[in-house]
Order: C-alpha cells, then sequence, then structure tokens
C-alpha cells in the first residue's frame, strides 16, 4: 500500500459489512454527541430502500441484536407507526400547507429514513422521516417515545 493510500484510509470513515443491515459506515461525532452507524436497507412493508441511523453502541461497535430486533420490530408494527405518526403530522402538514390533505396519508407521504436507538420500540426515542408528494422542497420529520409520536420538524 503507498504513503498516499494509507494516510488516505486514515481520514476516510470505518465501514462494515453487517449480516443483517448490509454495509454500513460509521459517522464519527465530535466529543458529547452520539456516534451512529449509516445503512441503506430494504424496508418490507413499503418495498422500498431507506436510510438508517443507527446509534453506534459504543465507539466503532457495529449494531447489537436488540438493534436489529428494533428494526424488525418497525416492520412488523408498521401500521401502528404510521397511524401513530399520522395523528402528529397530518395536522401540522396541514398547517405548514395551509390547505387540508387531499390524499390519504399513506399516499401522500413516503417515508425515507429512521433512527434505531440502543433500546427496544416499546421504549426507544427514535425519529422517522418521509417526503411529501405535494411538497418535494421539504422533509418532515416525527420523534417518537416507543409508538407515541410526540413532535414534528420540517426541514428543507
Amino acid at each position: 500500500m503507498s504513503l498516499i493510500s494509507s494516510l488516505l484510509k486514515k481520514f476516510r470513515p470505518l465501514e462494515v459489512d453487517d449480516p443483517f443491515f448490509g454495509l454500513i459506515t460509521y459517522m464519527k461525532m465530535p466529543r458529547g454527541r452520539i456516534s451512529y452507524w449509516e445503512a441503506t436497507r430494504l424496508f418490507k412493508p413499503s418495498n422500498r430502500e431507506i436510510e438508517l441511523f443507527i446509534d453506534a453502541p459504543a465507539a466503532e461497535l457495529p449494531p447489537n441484536e436488540l438493534q436489529r430486533q428494533f428494526f424488525t420490530s418497525v416492520e412488523v408494527r408498521f401500521k401502528e407507526v404510521l397511524k401513530a405518526v399520522e395523528l402528529v403530522l397530518r395536522p401540522q402538514f396541514e398547517e405548514w400547507t395551509r390547505k387540508p390533505l387531499c390524499e390519504s396519508f399513506e399516499v401522500e407521504f413516503t417515508m425515507t429514513s429512521f433512527s434505531i436507538p440502543c433500546a427496544s420500540l416499546e421504549h426507544a426515542e427514535w425519529e422517522i422521516s418521509f417526503e411529501s408528494k405535494s411538497d418535494a422542497n421539504h422533509l418532515f420529520s416525527v420523534s417518537l417515545i416507543g409508538l407515541v409520536a410526540k413532535g414534528v420538524s420540517i426541514d428543507g
């Protein structure tokens, strides 16, 4: 390995082939913030690839079994997740756009990503994000504790 290749390798993020999540990239955060892994994986309920932001259990430690179970729980209980999200996202979206939602929630919003903490679904503080069919310039993120949606942020 050349000196330049060796130096470049030091500055590239760590990548690991996880048996469940596939290729994951470690995103080291400054002191006081939780470092995390980024991944892209098929989400069966939507039959789409989505982005995942997986909290690192410890520095450079790959995701654990609890986090794999979290992902699977979100897939299995996705209808419940959507109901909880709709309760807070629909009114925020209608206030934001100043008009009622014309389509069904599932037609208007497409899930793009979610975070995976080191906790079971019932006890997790996590976030799920959506794109809107009628407002493509913004990303709508909903914070949850377990299956209870707590708030919405709009970015874009």
